[in-house]
């Protein structure tokens, strides 16, 4: 009996050694609850109903056709897609589910809709009024490209990109957590936040646009901070150039994060010379892949807001009335609450409503596991102050060219911004809460609360889309 009961004992002993072990590595939690909530999200959320789904779906199939450009008709960009995707469209009611919050979906429908063929060569053009660069896209061109392949459905083809851009995203979380000497709790939140978790899930550009930003946080993070950094290796350029192409080729404005460069001390490089040189060919890069993918989209980019803006408009009167501007900003952020909704926790396409404790729960949270996750490295004020410079300066970037782009000169409020254009730079936001004033060692305590926190906000996001459209 003995025997037994220290079989038992032991066995015991080494899973919870295990489990504590696990609890204290974020880079893998983030992974095991990232995919068990995102294949859940992109499970439970019917086709065309995340944020501008349908134009990223027909620019994933366009891609996985081999199209690297858009295609052009009478002087309109887009694609030419199955029908067969249309006929899910209006099948499942797509179109009336946005913007509603009422209505239910129907679990049948999306169910029936497996059995409307793709019919590949029966097409038609869709216009698509934004060109992003085609990396944004590879996963879920990959995924349709292997549904393709087994004459999958297109409502197969449209969870099948959902997931490979899950897939890629959570790799990308893995190695931003294991990489950053600092706030790694901060990101695996971060990773799990509702709506990056969401945008993950889903067709979106803004998927791989976050999770390439928050690595290139991390990795200068990582140059900057890391101790054992004292120096540069030959690797670390190289990895440096990667970098800027990757910055690139995501969504603007988020080259500017760029600038993160300039949180690593110049005396890792050896010279200031080296310094600025590396800085200025990782600069000339970036304009070089910039201006050539947009010289090449240009001629397929279709201005649908042409009839209600002109730019040249618009900067002129920011340059003429910089306070006007200022308070168009200030009323913008009062009227939105500085975002707080639609950055965390505002899934959906306007049409999904989360908890009111939500996103205030989840931004205490972050802000609190942001002040207490700490080690032994120390950020200096200077870093400090140059990361949120880097965040405000990004934001700044986001606002004009909207504003310039999509907004009337009426408008009292920057109407077309979203939340969720601030989540790629918040890596930097949150490198001002580090600190090692605040006396704190993680402990068993923090290691159950913050995976606890995670799987809280992504059962209720879960929950809140299935009541949505069930």
């Amino acid at each position: 009996m003995n025997k037994y009961h220290t079989l038992i004992m032991n066995a015991f002993k080494k899973f919870a050694r295990g489990f504590w072990l696990l609890l204290s590595k974020p880079e893998y939690l983030v992974v095991i609850i990232g995919l068990i909530f995102g294949v859940l999200i992109l499970i439970f959320t019917p086709p065309f109903q995340a944020c501008d789904e349908p134009q990223h779906i027909y620019t994933a199939y366009r891609l996985s056709q081999g199209h690297f450009l858009p295609d052009k008709l009478k002087g309109t960009c887009g694609a030419y897609i199955p029908r067969s995707f249309d006929k899910i469209n209006e099948k499942l009611k797509a179109p009336s589910f946005i913007g509603n919050v009422e209505g239910k979906e129907g679990s049948s429908l999306i169910l029936d809709s497996f059995g409307i063929p793709l019919k590949a060569g029966n097409t038609r053009f869709a216009p698509s009024y934004f060109q992003y660069p085609p990396l944004c896209y590879v996963p879920q061109a990959i995924g349709m490209a292997v549904g393709h392949l087994f004459r999958g459905p297109p409502v197969l083809l449209i969870y099948l990109a959902r997931l490979f851009n899950l897939l890629a995203v959570l790799v990308i979380a893995f190695f931003t957590i294991r990489i950053t000497p600092v706030l790694r709790w901060t990101f695996f939140l971060l990773f799990l936040m509702p709506m990056t978790l969401f945008q993950s899930s889903s067709v979106s550009a803004d998927a791989l646009t976050i999770a390439l930003s928050f690595l290139a946080a991390a990795y200068f993070f990582r140059l900057a901070l890391d101790p054992a950094k004292e120096s540069l290796e030959k690797k670390d350029f190289y990895w440096l150039f990667i970098l800027a192409l990757v910055l690139s080729l995501i969504k603007l404005p988020y080259f500017l994060l760029v600038l993160g460069y300039f949180l690593i001390p110049w005396k890792k490089f050896g010279s200031k010379k080296r310094y600025l040189i590396t800085f200025a060919v990782m600069l000339l890069e970036i304009a070089a892949v910039v201006v050539t993918w947009h010289f090449l989209a240009e001629r397929y980019t279709t201005l649908v807001q042409a009839k209600i803006f002109i730019p040249g408009q618009h900067l002129n009167w920011m340059f003429q009335h910089p306070l006007g501007f200022v308070r168009l900003i200030y009323n913008t952020l009062r009227v939105k609450r500085l975002y707080l909704h639609e950055m965390i926790s505002g899934v959906g396409w306007y049409n999904v409503v989360t908890p009111v404790w939500l996103p205030y729960a989840f931004g205490i949270s972050i802000l609190a596991v942001s002040v207490l996750d700490k080690n032994e490295i120390v950020a200096k004020y200077w870093q400090k102050v140059l990361s949120l410079l880097i965040y405000l300066a990004v934001a700044f970037a986001i606002i004009v060219i909207i504003h310039m782009s999509w907004d009337k000169l009426s408008d009292t409020i920057i109407v077309q911004v979203n939340g969720r254009y601030f989540i790629p730079p918040l890596g930097f936001l949150f490198l001002v809460l580090y600190n090692k004033k605040i006396k704190y060692q993680k402990g068993r305590l923090f290691y159950l609360a913050v995976p606890a926190l995670a799987l809280l906000f992504s059962v209720t996001t879960v929950c809140a889309i299935i009541q949505r459209f069930y």
